[in-house]
């Protein structure tokens, strides 16, 4: 039997979407300043046409030679997981990728074709499986270790830089497979995320219905391979770190909810929407998100490609909201608080 507390919860979520709070808005051309100040406090998601036509990396990034031209022997660091799961809760762990470090060229030989994906799925610790390879780093990694692809992105979003008065915090590159999902999480900053090559499918929940999501810590560790330089299919496991650390987050597949999450099955109702290269998605903060990816036969090699613009989020009435109903919902499923202090941390939460 529901509680009261979940009655009125599930009420709130169902009212939200009645209202049209859960819309994805849709743009046939770049908003005004005031337009997508509208939006931004209308806490509404929204497809954006014609934001990168004229960018020069709808060209040049789908040719591996230009890529390898400006790249090819630079050393960067790329997230490598045997599932295809960086920065998500499996096997009763907050588990991270392992880095391995390889240059932009041996990455694009990682995209030559599909990998095998027969095993991906019912992984386990001590089982081999094939590399899924993905550049996901939320570091402002465009400035960083891609500072030679600005030439051909802007360095913001005008409209985006007009409305809100400043510049974005960070951009970042992203190039992977369809191998590769980011799991459910939200993010502390207006995002911007632009597709290049290939599709991105986001999976939103709105902060209405962060009741659903069972949010809690658990142990971090780290994804280990039996062998430091992967080169093919590996046996690997999972490394609590050490000092120990804990770290709050949703366990929940929205595509395939398990029964033991009652909560999400009884009341969530999530939003799919497919950004294809070209497109813009405005995903507003402290929406959660689960994206999958397809990858696009690009000349050379295959993937999807993709930039994001983190813009810093207002700390007023979406953030004090969004934290209330998640509360709410942890009281209704007997999840223990833990210390909410608003930190650096909380802006580091992945994307993408």
């Amino acid at each position: 039997m529901e509680s009261r507390l979940e009655q009125e919860l599930g009420r709130l979520a169902r009212e939200a979407r009645q209202l049209g709070c859960s819309k994805v808005e849709y743009f046939e051309q770049p908003p005004t300043p005031l337009e997508f100040m509208r939006l931004v406090h209308a806490h509404c998601p929204a497809i954006i046409e014609n934001v990168a036509t004229a960018w020069p990396a709808m060209k040049r990034w789908r040719s591996r030679q230009y890529l390898e031209q400006i790249l090819g022997d630079k050393e960067i660091t790329v997230a490598v997981t045997p599932n295809g799961l960086a920065d998500a809760v499996t096997h009763g762990h907050f588990v991270l990728p392992y880095e391995q470090k390889m240059s932009f060229s041996e990455l694009l030989d990682k995209f030559k074709q599909a990998g095998d994906d027969s095993s991906m799925s019912s992984w386990k610790p001590g089982e081999a499986s094939e590399p899924v390879y993905y550049i996901q780093s939320q570091n402002n990694n465009m400035h960083e270790d891609f500072e030679t692809l600005l030439r051909d992105v802007p360095q913001d979003i005008l409209f985006a830089s007009e409305a809100l008065g400043q510049k974005p915090d960070a951009v970042n590159f992203w190039l992977g497979s369809g191998r590769a999902t980011t799991s459910l999480h939200k993010d502390h900053y207006e995002n911007l995320y632009v597709v290049v090559a290939g599709t991105k499918t986001f999976t939103l929940i709105p902060p209405t219905e962060s009741f659903c999501l069972q949010e809690q810590p658990y142990p971090t560790a780290q994804y280990t391979p039996n062998v430091l330089n992967i080169t093919s299919k590996t046996t690997w496991g999972i490394r609590p770190l050490q000092p120990a650390l804990s770290t709050p987050w949703c366990p929940i597949d929205p595509i395939k909810p398990s029964n033991s999450f009652p909560l999400f099955i009884r009341h969530c109702r999530p939003v799919t929407v497919t950004v294809k290269a070209g497109q813009c998605l405005y995903l507003p903060s402290m929406w959660h998100h689960y994206v999958q990816q397809s990858e696009e036969q690009l000349d050379g090699f295959k993937a999807a490609i993709a930039v994001n613009y983190w813009y810093d989020m207002e700390y007023q009435k979406a953030f004090v909201t969004a934290g209330f109903v998640a509360r709410c919902g942890r009281i209704v499923t007997g999840i223990e608080e833990w210390d909410h202090e608003i930190t650096d941390a909380d802006a580091d939460e992945d994307d993408m």
